[in-house]
């Protein structure tokens, strides 16, 4: 599929492909393919407008691949590059992105302070997201046995009113 992107040239599947294959690599641990791919996508997002919403995901790959190959001087720049991408998409969700991988970075640069700070903040706003995920689907539940409710006091009141119609029927005849 990355070939046939490539050649078709479809951007943003080459960039999702990459995304997709430095996120595989990560977690294989071969950091060095991971950072190249990871590297690819962040470019392709900022050649590309509409794709500019996937730079945060790709930042956070190259900043995890360079921790665990442990290249202190590229890392510290790449984790100010990744902070600075909440101005422009302040979503609790990159929030969570942001947070984790800045943990895992100045982890690896020896500024465990920050690191912790950083990991409170994950852990923070991972318990807020779950809470209002939670909260969201409770919305949602209750607006569904409301409307179950009324559904079926409609029908009692409608069965109720053919009822009384047809007594008025048999009197009438």
């Amino acid at each position: 599929l990355l070939a046939l992107s490539s050649y078709i040239s479809d951007v943003s599947v080459v960039m999702l492909g990459n995304e997709g294959l430095a996120e595989v690599l990560l977690r294989e641990k071969n950091a060095e393919g991971a950072l190249r791919q990871a590297r690819l996508a962040l470019a392709q997002a900022r050649a590309k407008e509409g794709l500019r919403f996937r730079l945060v995901t790709a930042q956070t790959q190259v900043v995890e691949a360079l921790a665990q190959l442990g290249r202190q001087a590229e890392l510290a720049p790449e984790i100010d590059s990744l902070r600075a991408m909440t101005a422009h998409d302040p979503s609790p969700h990159t929030a969570v992105l942001i947070s984790r991988s800045a943990a895992r970075g100045l982890r690896a640069l020896g500024r465990h302070a920050e690191a912790y700070q950083a990991l409170e903040q994950f852990v923070e706003l991972t318990a807020t997201d779950q809470r209002q995920q939670r909260e969201r689907d409770a919305q949602r539940l209750q607006a569904r046995y409301d409307a179950v409710r009324r559904d079926a006091e409609n029908k009692e009141l409608r069965h109720a009113a053919e009822v009384a119609r047809l007594k008025l029927d048999a009197r009438n005849q």
